[in-house]
């Protein structure tokens, strides 16, 4: 089988304790939201189930440098903590076959997201549901992606299972069958994936992105600012509350909230200086509050 940029193709079915789950029809957190909730016991993602095609996940490929991503169209389980997956191997990923896919199950980057999901976001269903990402926002905090927009980003405690924070899936494709082929990729366009594609909103690999991803490059600017991967201060209004506001440590990998923060000045380089700036902050809804 070989893939179509952006077609999207079912494959596989998520099993708990060996019972196949439905791919939810209404994959968002509310009333009639139907994501599978995790209630305990050993997760796989396996071949189809033949006895129910309802079953079977859905999965957009992806092309990047002549590599294929699927990445599932929705979160697939909801009640499931970052630390649980991480424990079965779906951050950094586990290796399996999928029907007749061999692939390595794990979990999407926050960079991966802006990547993918956003440019494809009419297909991703990221409304009213959270998806975990890999990326550490902190030694207790994880990323997460989606809800209000495609772009939307958060955070929260790894051991955080709620019903509005679901695990959406990626399979990156261990073999070459899958790969298309020269013939194939000789009617598209760019130097890596012959791609002719127009439009910044479904581009297929880095080098067709390179115009839209680098809006969210770091600026050049005089002012401090973590390596990547390096550590960073911020003020965080943490709660409904107007005087809990906080002093958050992140880590800076350059998605486009730390490159936002960054050029918003919101950006530090030790708590201490952070402390300073919420303090005046605090301050000053207090003075309002008084008046």
């Amino acid at each position: 089988m070989e893939f179509e940029q952006g077609k999207i193709v079912s494959l596989g079915t998520l099993w708990i304790d060996g019972h196949p789950m439905p791919n939810p029809e209404h994959p968002y957190y509310g009333n009639d939201g139907d994501i599978p909730s995790y209630d305990g016991g050993d997760i796989d993602i396996g071949d189809t189930d033949s006895g129910n095609t309802d079953t079977a996940i859905n999965w957009l490929p992806v092309c990047e440098n002549g590599k294929w991503y699927l990445i599932a169209d929705r979160n697939i389980l909801v009640d499931i903590s970052w630390d649980t997956l991480n424990e079965n191997g779906f951050v950094e990923g586990v290796e399996t076959t999928i029907d007749w896919l061999q692939c390595k199950v794990r979990m999407l980057s926050s960079e991966e997201w802006d990547k993918w999901v956003v440019p494809n976001e009419t297909l991703m269903n990221w409304d009213n549901c959270y998806s975990w990402t890999s990326n550490y926002v902190s030694s207790a905090n994880r990323a997460l992606r989606g809800y209000f927009s495609a772009r939307y980003w958060n955070n929260y405690t790894s051991s955080t299972a709620y019903a509005r924070i679901g695990w959406r899936p990626c399979l990156e494709v261990c073999s070459s069958d899958t790969l298309p082929s020269d013939e194939d990729a000789d009617a598209r366009g760019c130097d890596t994936c012959k791609y002719e594609g127009k439009s910044e909103n479904e581009y297929p690999c880095a080098d067709c992105a390179n115009s839209y991803t680098n809006k969210w490059e770091p600026v050049e600017s005089p002012r401090w600012r973590a390596e990547y991967g390096g550590t960073y201060y911020c003020v965080y209004f943490a709660g409904p509350d107007d005087f809990y506001i906080s002093v958050m440590d992140v880590i800076d990998t350059h998605i486009y909230i730390d490159n936002d923060r960054y050029k918003n000045g919101n950006y530090y380089r030790t708590r201490e200086e952070t402390e300073l700036v919420a303090n005046k902050i605090r301050a000053a809804f207090r003075e309002r509050l008084e008046k």
